[in-house]
């Protein structure tokens, strides 16, 4: 078998840190208020500006250089998916004409 020294497990346990790509830390709990705050700002700026992409590029360029490409993406893919829930729920569900299943 294969036996594990706990003691000596534990005792580097402090040195270590969650890594993404690029050897980089992960953000502590300011960047992540910091990210939070851009991507809201983003988001209503997008809402107030339906359709403006150019209104809210600075707000956006702020929003991608506080957050993490991966939340970035996380974070677009939910906004659209949040958007289409809020409509079925509003509109209902709608087939489209050609869809012949019942």
């Amino acid at each position: 078998g294969c036996a594990l020294d706990r003691k000596r497990l534990l005792a580097g346990a402090g040195d270590i840190s969650v890594r993404r790509m690029g050897d980089e830390p992960a953000p502590g709990v300011s960047q992540r208020q910091q990210c939070y705050v851009a991507r809201d700002a983003f988001y209503e700026c997008k809402a107030k500006h339906k359709g403006d992409e150019a209104a809210c590029e600075e707000v956006k360029k702020v929003y991608h250089s506080s957050c993490l490409p991966s939340w970035v993406k996380y974070f677009d893919k939910k906004q659209v998916y949040d958007e289409y829930k809020k409509k079925l729920e509003k509109e209902g569900y709608q087939p489209l004409p050609s869809d012949k299943r019942r």
